[in-house]
Parts: C-alpha cells; sequence; structure tokens
C-alpha cells in the first residue's frame, strides 16, 4: 500500500474497525513510514482527547441530571 491508500485507513486503524489483514498491512507500513506513522500519532491524540471530552460531559450532564431529579422529589 502507499502513503494515500495508508492514510485513507488510519481512522478505521485508530477505531479498530479494519478488518486483520488491512490491519497488519497498514501497521507493517507505520513501522516503516515516518510521515504516515506522525500522521497516526495525530489523530490517535486528537481521538483520545475528543474521547475524554466525551465521557467529561458526559459525566458533567449525569450529576446534573442526578441534581435535577434530586430537587424534583423534594
Amino acid at each position: 500500500m502507499n502513503c494515500p491508500n495508508i492514510q485513507d485507513r488510519l481512522s478505521a486503524l485508530i477505531d479498530g474497525d479494519l478488518p486483520a489483514d488491512e490491519r497488519i498491512e497498514v501497521d507493517r507500513h507505520l513501522a516503516d513510514c515516518a510521515v504516515c506513522r506522525s500522521a497516526s500519532e495525530v489523530l490517535r491524540r486528537m481521538h483520545q482527547s475528543l474521547t475524554d471530552t466525551l465521557q467529561a460531559e458526559t459525566l458533567r450532564a449525569e450529576v446534573v441530571a442526578d441534581g435535577v431529579l434530586e430537587h424534583l422529589s423534594e
């Protein structure tokens, strides 16, 4: 695979959605290509940041919902 093909598959790789044979090809390419490896790391950090933000917002929403329900039951 060439770089454009690999970069098209990075999101699926990070999400765990690549079939095993494609994952192996992408992993092999990333081991040898610093440009694609760097792009992969940027996407991984962005994915983790978005996941962390979503979890924090979900927790805040649950706290607010609990407070509203508690207030309503008084």
